[in-house]
């Protein structure tokens, strides 16, 4: 399970909704956590509008993601990732590479040398900027659901778009 009482956690509870568009498919459970052992929140309707803030591999091998509904009140949580689509936008997406609670460093410009701001969790999912060259690596601007922003290595994460 993702590190949940760490900053990837601020960023669930964020207000800011900048993250990953997608639509439930058919009816779908709201776990409180990436298993189908654990307990329903809420269920969602086909064709419902929800964001995806976090992706983690379930206990069942399967990709699950944290997603908060369109609708007010509902509870945020888990949902088996083959239940949900990803909307077609012109943003580009990711999710940070890692284990379970592994760091990646986002930084002030382009470079290690430079200032770490803030760091990401493995699974946040993130929306792609820009990007450059420097110390052989390429670097990209993210954004985090909670609008904090900086360079992270393109090694870093994997595109989701």
């Amino acid at each position: 399970m993702i590190g949940l009482f760490s900053f990837g956690a601020l960023i669930l509870s964020s207000l800011p909704a900048m993250a990953r568009p997608a639509t439930v498919l058919t009816h779908a459970n709201i776990r409180s956590g990436a298993s189908i052992n654990a307990p329903v929140r809420e269920t969602l309707s086909p064709n419902g509008a929800v964001e995806i803030l976090n992706i983690a591999r379930g206990t069942d091998g399967r990709n699950w993601y944290y997603v908060r509904s369109e609708i007010e009140g509902t509870e945020e949580g888990w949902v088996r990732s083959d239940l949900v689509a990803f909307q077609q936008n012109n943003r580009q997406y990711a999710v940070l590479r890692g284990n379970p609670g592994d760091r990646t460093n986002v930084r002030s410009s382009p470079t290690t040398a430079s200032n770490i701001l803030h760091y990401g969790i493995a699974g946040d999912v993130v929306e792609v900027g820009r990007l450059e060259r420097e110390d052989n690596y390429f670097w990209y601007w993210v954004t985090f659901p909670n609008q904090a922003s900086g360079w992270v290595r393109g090694d870093r994460f994997n595109r989701i778009d």
